[in-house]
Parts: structure tokens; sequence; C-alpha cells
């Protein structure tokens, strides 16, 4: 059943908390990295559990995608709107969407490991977490990607050696199993392209458009103590909104005084 999944808690948002977050960010080598350097710097609480890295990593990567959503939701509420790329034609266009409920789909059963009777006789493996996702972002992708997760996630002793050796059936009951015992997040979006005509389906992905970059928050920082006198420390501690909007007032102000000047 689909639902949202409202559990997670916010810091307070200001201009030090989004510094940490983009220089995190900007600092990992993979995607899964990224989602846990900002999700242990913008959340104070996942459930009951302090928002630590060890927690974070520990969530089933579906969760951490919703958190992503749900997070990137919450810093812009007004977003409605990212680049979208065409499957055929690869040409980009603007996609309308609503982040502030993304939908979340339970597993089966809340599960940590399954049993598979594979052709090599019963085998346990671990349902994926951010764990598992960050480990696997780092291996060089094999053929198929399902070996790939059999072997990482296999608790098998010789999980590597038997992954190689899993037939089609194997991987197929493994990898159902693991879907079923893990939650499903909406990722995709459908589209049809004003390019080619065609119907698309469209990964989205907070990361590369919701969330702030360093160079835009040093750039508002230089502006407002330029402007003000104000140091760099008072300035991180302004809420977000508050910083935001002095920047922009200032900039319109010298756009402004620019426009009178050429007169």
């Amino acid at each position: 059943m689909a639902s949202t999944f409202p559990f997670a808690r916010l810091r307070p948002l200001d201009g030090a908390v989004e510094l940490a977050a983009a220089t995190a960010t900007a600092a990992t080598s993979t995607r899964p990295e990224a989602v846990t350097a900002l999700l242990c710097v913008l959340l104070d609480s996942v459930g009951d559990q302090p928002a630590t890295r060890q927690a974070i990593r520990a969530l089933p990567c579906a969760t951490r995608e919703w958190l992503v959503q749900w997070t990137a939701a919450r810093l812009n509420p007004g977003l409605r709107w990212f680049e979208a790329r065409c499957a055929h034609c690869r040409e980009p266009f603007d996609l309308s969407l609503d982040l502030a409920r993304p939908i979340w789909r339970a597993p089966d059963e809340a599960l940590t490991e399954i049993s598979v009777a594979t052709s090599l006789g019963p085998r346990r493996f671990a349902v994926p977490t951010g764990e598992h996702e960050e480990q696997l972002a780092l291996r060089e992708p094999g053929a198929d990607p399902r070996r790939d997760v059999a072997s990482l996630c296999g608790l098998s002793p010789a999980a590597d050696e038997e992954a190689d050796r899993f037939d089609e059936h194997d991987l197929q009951l493994i990898d159902e199993a693991l879907e079923r015992a893990s939650p499903d997040i909406a990722d995709m979006a459908a589209a049809r392209c004003p390019s080619c005509g065609r119907d698309t389906e469209c990964c989205v992905d907070p990361l590369l458009f919701a969330f702030p970059r360093e160079a835009d928050i040093l750039s508002e920082i230089h502006l407002i103590a330029s402007a003000y006198g104000w140091d760099h420390d008072g300035i991180l501690r302004l809420p977000a909104r508050h910083r935001a909007a002095y920047a922009g007032m200032i900039a319109r102000e010298r756009r402004a005084q620019t426009s009178m000047a050429r007169r």
C-alpha cells in the first residue's frame, strides 16, 4: 500500500547548516555518499534515533530517497519545476513536480534479512541499506546488477564466489525476495517530451536541483557583508530565508542604482 512516511525532523535551518550540507555533498565521491552526508547534516532525528551517520547508512535505500525528496520540499516549499531529459531524443525540458508528498510503499514484511532457496541450497541475504548502496557505488559494475547485489548482500562466507555461480532462476528469486522485503519510493515521473512528442520517464533526483550550493551561499554572504559590514559567522546564524531575502534586496538596490547611473 502506498503511503507517506512522516517520521523525520529537520534541524533549524540557518546558513551554517546550509553551508555544512553544501560542503559535505561537494566533498563526496558518489551519490550514495552524498545522500548520507546531506541527511546527516540536515536531519536532527529519524524516528526516535538521532540522525547519525551510522543511523542514516542503516536505513533502507528507498527510505533514504524518500527523505531526500521530503527534505528538498521543506527547504524549497515553492519548488515545482526541474529540468528533465527525454530518454528518446535526449532533449531537456521543464517538468512540474510536487515533492511535498513523496509516495512511499511499505515492504511486505519488515525484515533485515531474507532466505532464498537457491540451486546452491538455502542462502540468506541482507535487505539493501545505505551502507550497501555506498559499497556498490564504489565497485566496478558487472554485467548483471543482480549478481552484484547478491555478492554484496549475501551473508554466506563465500558470497562473492556464490554470486558468480547463481543461475538465472536464482538471481530472479533473490531479486524478487529482496524487492518484497524492501520499501519502495516513487522516484520516476512520466511525461511527454515537448521536442519529439514521445512518452518518456524521468528519474527524479532532487540532489541535482533542490539543495544549496556552496558557491551560492558564499556569494550571498559576500554580498551581505560588503553591504552591511556584518561578520561571516553572524550572517551564517541568520535563518536561511532571511539571508536570501537580504541578499535579494541588496542585489535589487544595486541593479536600480546601476540603472539610474546609466540614464
